[in-house]
C-alpha cells in the first residue's frame, strides 16, 4: 500500500493483455467502472490512463484547471472517449495535485 495526499492507494498490475505489466499502479479515482491511475515513473504531460475490461484511454490533464484531452484510445470508441472524458474533467484539480505529488 502507498499513502498519497491522505489516501492509501493500492498497488495492481497493469493487464498482460496490453502487453506489459507495471506493478506500482495507483489508483486514483474510478469512473463508472473503470480505474483512473497514475504511473509512479511515467512520462510528462501530466496524463491519466483510464483502464477498463475493454482496453485503455489516455487523457491529457492540462494542468492546472484543464480541460482533459484524449491522446490515445484503444479498445473504446471515440464517443464512449469523450463522454468519460466529461467525467474525468470534473476531477482535473484533484488529478492535477495527485500527479504533482506523485512526480515531485
Amino acid at each position: 500500500m502507498l499513502k498519497a495526499h491522505g489516501i492509501v492507494l493500492p498497488r495492481l498490475k497493469k493487464p498482460k493483455r496490453l502487453g506489459y505489466i507495471i506493478t506500482n499502479t495507483l489508483i486514483i479515482a474510478r469512473i463508472d467502472g473503470l480505474i483512473v491511475v497514475i504511473y509512479p515513473h511515467d512520462h510528462a504531460p501530466p496524463h491519466v490512463h483510464m483502464l477498463g475490461p475493454d482496453g485503455e484511454i489516455i487523457y491529457e490533464l492540462n494542468c492546472p484547471t484543464g480541460p482533459v484531452s484524449i491522446r490515445e484510445v484503444r479498445g473504446y470508441s471515440e464517443r464512449e472517449a469523450r463522454k468519460l472524458a466529461k467525467r474525468v474533467n470534473e476531477l482535473v484539480p484533484f488529478l492535477c495535485s495527485a500527479w504533482k505529488g506523485i512526480h515531485a
